[in-house]
């Protein structure tokens, strides 16, 4: 009888993905709040440009947290799937 496995370097890579999404979230958080406090501190037309500039930035990398973190759903649901199917299938 034959089976059919997901290589445990196909779980150990999706695993070492989340942390660094994980990562990924907590800088892209952390530098939002940082500069949300520094803004407040830039006053004047001179830094208006600096400050919108920077937003934008940082709302592109809250967006691409977010497609991260649906990649890795559907990444986490597929070794599960595919587990689950693994399991139930057999050759004789």
């Amino acid at each position: 009888m034959t089976t059919i496995k997901v290589e445990s370097g196909v779980t150990d890579s999706v695993t070492n993905f989340n942390s660094k999404i994980d990562t990924y979230q907590q800088a892209v958080v952390s530098a939002v709040a940082g500069f949300s406090e520094f803004q407040g501190i830039l006053e004047g037309k001179s830094y208006e440009s600096l400050i919108t500039q920077t937003n934008s930035v940082l709302e592109t990398q809250k967006v691409l947290v977010a497609e991260c973190l649906t990649l890795s759903q559907k990444l986490n649901s597929f070794v599960e799937e595919i587990t689950e199917a693994e399991a139930n299938v057999s050759f004789e």
